[in-house]
């Protein structure tokens, strides 16, 4: 509104750059009356451009990496083009990094050298665990994402570790260089309390603290779960998907991490089975789960072979799958009818 009235009354030309995420900007009514429909004019009476910014093409790349960048695995390929991953790809030294699959793998194997080059310096590993505790404990506690140097203890640990690139000094405190790294710290100490007996309900209990950026540490956690530990992963599916004092969008993050599984079993379909017909779960089981991802599509129709296909929600999972995977797309409209799915 200030804006606006600068503008038509004192001739200003005052622009905003208003940054959002697509899943937002998508589905929150907030934002959708104050941005409009990209080149309209929304009801805030600002005309908005819409510029997407996207992770990195592979081009540039192998520019950074080489042609090196080629023989890699898919899953290391897409890793590096999100720029924080690439960032920290680039400091590790040993030649292991090109096996690399997953964001923990990455920092765990960034970690480590980082501990091996301060004790090569005469700098125990155990001081900077124990400066990086103090310091993502202190961000945690205070809700900050900087800590003045006056209050960590060890100074030399938190000079080394600005040293190599992982935290930055600013203003006479320190920050991690990226937020995701807080993250994936912050993650590590999620799962020591998950294993030691805590719920992930638990975890995230306080309504107050069910923000944006906590809800990406959650979905990093339900992540690895999904990578490492199955039964540990469905129990806190279910967890979440019950819990009375969690946030809906929160509990989203149970079927948007099962929406990258990349073999679903029976297990996964018993879960989602409990929640596919109900009204409150229904689209965003749609939306998440089966649209665009072939093997869960092909459960569905493995597992429900009466589902209707030729309706028009069956039709959009159809259809999203019609460039990846045609002859599943062939396969599911010749039994359609007859009651009958061939698994391969």
């Amino acid at each position: 509104r200030q804006v606006l009235h600068f503008n038509q009354w004192e001739n200003g030309k005052i622009c905003c750059v208003f940054v959002v995420r697509t899943i937002d900007r998508e589905t929150d009514p907030g934002l959708q009356k104050l941005l409009g429909n990209h080149s309209e004019i929304s009801t805030s009476g600002f005309r908005w451009e819409t510029v997407k910014i996207g992770i990195l093409s592979e081009e540039e790349v192998q520019k950074i990496v080489g042609e090196a960048y080629t023989l890699f695995s898919p899953r290391l390929r897409k890793l590096l083009r999100t720029p924080s991953a690439l960032y920290v790809w680039t400091l590790i030294k040993d030649m292991s990094r090109n096996t690399i699959q997953t964001l923990r793998q990455l920092m765990d194997a960034w970690w480590r050298e980082i501990q091996e080059y301060c004790e090569g310096n005469g700098l125990e590993s155990e001081r900077l665990n124990r400066c990086r505790r103090e310091i993502v404990s202190h961000m945690r506690k205070n809700e900050e994402l900087s800590v003045p140097i006056l209050l960590i203890q060890d100074k030399k640990a938190a000079e080394a570790l600005i040293s190599c690139g992982m935290l930055a000094e600013v203003n006479k405190s320190v920050c991690f260089v990226h937020q995701s790294f807080l993250d994936f710290f912050l993650v590590e100490v999620y799962l020591q309390k998950l294993y030691s007996g805590q719920e992930i309900t638990e975890l995230f209990c306080d309504r107050d603290r069910q923000t944006p950026d906590v809800r990406y540490q959650l979905l990093m956690l339900m992540q690895y779960l999904s990578e490492t530990d199955e039964e540990k992963f469905l129990e806190a599916c279910r967890d979440l998907l019950e819990a009375a004092n969690i946030r809906y969008y929160f509990r989203c993050c149970a079927f948007e991490v099962l929406g990258q599984v990349p073999n679903p079993n029976r297990k996964h379909w018993e879960l989602l089975s409990n929640y596919f017909e109900k009204p409150e779960w229904h689209a965003q089981i749609i939306r998440m789960i089966f649209l665009c991802h072939p093997a869960f599509i092909r459960l569905l129709a493995e597992q429900c072979p009466c589902y209707s296909w030729h309706k028009p929600e069956g039709r959009d999972c159809l259809r999203s799958i019609i460039q990846t995977d045609p002859e599943l797309v062939w396969t599911i409209l010749q039994n359609v009818g007859t009651g009958t799915m061939q698994a391969d």
